[in-house]
């Protein structure tokens, strides 16, 4: 869209180069300034060590066989896993990678990752089954997965009533009565009773 653009300059075409890229890409060729005969030479710079075809693929190879290990059922977390798993996947294909044809390794390293919890609920849709899983049915399994605990691990966190705090509003909530005057109140806030003087020996 840019370099195609017989209506930018060489010096808009730097412009934009410079702000699409971010870190080490931008660190390569912030020493060049911005000038027309400097948008072919950081073009270049860029285009060799990023459109490097073998180093790419060992980048999501490398994605691949470094996906994180799942210690509990998050959904967030299996969300991620799942996400960065195919995103590795496309990425490969789009460079031509065989992939179509790694599904038995793709599913072992998948489902090596997933937490205990989710090894167990896989291998139970498995069942008795002797033909391996392919990646879709693996996949799919992910999908129905983080549905699940989606609503599941809110109702997880849901804090339980205190025993105190109900008995509290219960206490609260209950009628007092007076045993002198059938007032509404307390016995030692009753006026009849503090008005009459007590026998001697009277116990409260």
């Amino acid at each position: 869209m840019v370099i195609s653009n017989r209506n930018l300059s060489q010096v808009d075409k730097m412009q934009y180069l410079c702000s699409a890229l971010k870190g080490e890409a931008k660190a390569a060729i912030t020493y060049l300034p911005i000038t027309d005969a400097n948008f072919e030479i950081a073009w270049k710079i860029v285009h060799s060590r990023y459109a490097n075809k073998r180093r790419l693929i060992n980048a999501h190879l490398n994605a691949l066989f470094t996906l994180p290990y799942l210690a509990t059922e998050s959904p967030k977390e299996m969300r991620a896993l799942r996400d960065r798993l195919n995103g590795a996947i496309q990425a490969l294909k789009i460079l031509e990678r065989p992939v179509d044809s790694w599904s038995d390794v793709l599913v072992y390293i998948g489902v090596q990752r997933l937490d205990p919890a989710s090894r167990k609920a896989w291998e139970l849709t498995l069942g008795n089954a002797t033909d391996f899983p392919t990646f879709q049915e693996y996949d799919a399994f992910l999908e129905s997965r983080i549905g699940a605990l989606d609503f599941i691990v809110p109702l997880k966190s849901e804090k339980p009533i205190k025993p105190k705090l109900l008995s509290a509003h219960v206490a609260s909530s209950a009628t007092i009565t007076c045993p002198v005057c059938k007032g509404n109140h307390l016995l030692y806030k009753c006026t009849n009773f503090s008005s009459n003087p007590r026998p001697t020996g009277t116990i409260l």
